[in-house]
């Protein structure tokens, strides 16, 4: 600012071909970096799957809880309207903004996004839910695990004040990291760039 220095940074210069060496993709890169987690995640999936599929018919997936409350499917229906209208979609959707394309279009594609989101969000976070019943229900029986109305308040005062301190703790976490980078900066590689083939 004016002739001040306000910040002061050092910049080395990296060859261009020691970076283009780094960021080729070889094939043990390709197959730790992306091919296993991809594997892995899929095989969890797909085992978890074939198990709720294999005891669809069982008696216990018949007493699973909330089939029939439409309660629930509302108050997760509001839930992601309410994250939908003030969260950072329509805002991100709206910085993204071609001005080479009508508007109007802009507001479609937004509207679609609505209109398929919701019954996505709502039919997946239940079927989630019912498959932790199921197989909480499967690996602990179902007489340990409660029920929203036979919980007490305590239950509900814990949760609530477990998620404040969990809130509270990860955005301190966050500034101490930024306190920290500023004091002691390192240079961030993934695994991919140190692995020699």
């Amino acid at each position: 600012m004016g002739d001040e220095v306000t910040n002061y940074r050092t910049y080395v210069h990296i060859p261009e071909s020691w970076e283009r060496k780094q960021e080729e993709r070889s094939l043990s890169r390709i197959i730790i970096s992306i091919v296993i987690p991809i594997l892995f995640y899929a095989g969890l999936a797909l085992t978890a799957l074939i198990v709720l599929l294999q005891n669809l018919r069982s008696p216990l997936r018949a007493r699973s809880p909330g089939e029939e409350s439409h309660a629930g499917r509302f108050g997760l229906l509001a839930g992601y309207l309410a994250v939908f209208a003030l969260g950072n979609i329509l805002p991100s959707a709206l910085s993204a903004y071609d001005t080479g394309n009508p508007l109007k279009l802009t507001y479609a594609g937004i509207a679609i996004v609505a209109l398929l989101g919701a019954p996505l969000y709502v039919g997946g976070s239940r079927c989630s839910s019912a498959r932790a019943w199921y197989f909480g229900s499967r690996a602990f029986g179902e007489e340990r695990l409660q029920g929203w109305a036979g919980v007490s308040p305590a239950y509900y005062r814990d949760a609530l004040w477990i998620g404040v301190g969990g809130s509270a703790g990860l955005f301190g976490l966050q500034h101490l990291l930024a306190t920290a980078w500023t004091r002691w900066p390192t240079v961030h590689r993934s695994l991919g760039a140190v692995l020699r083939p």
